[in-house]
């Protein structure tokens, strides 16, 4: 059997923390760290917080890496949906 090829993951379908990886806004451990809080807070049966609300509260990122975010993600489903912005 042939090793899997791994196709790089386009931007629009990309999640918030491997594209803040990618972009060098995040390290993979500060990923991994919001991401146990989320799974915590969901067997805990509290209240979600979102990925992007976590590391800002944590110091993590900042207005505008959230900002770049958006607003890369809207561009590139944009694109990739055919409507060019």
């Amino acid at each position: 059997m042939a090793d899997a090829v791994r196709m790089p993951v386009p931007y629009w379908v990309m999640r918030i923390g491997e594209f803040m990886v990618r972009s060098g806004a995040l390290t993979a451990r500060q990923v991994d760290d919001i991401l146990d809080l989320q799974r915590s807070q969901r067997n805990a049966g509290g209240r979600h917080t979102v990925f992007g609300g976590i590391a800002m509260n944590r110091g993590y990122i900042t207005d505008a890496d959230l900002g770049r975010w958006v607003e890369a993600k809207a561009l590139f489903e944009n694109f990739a949906n055919g409507r060019a912005t």
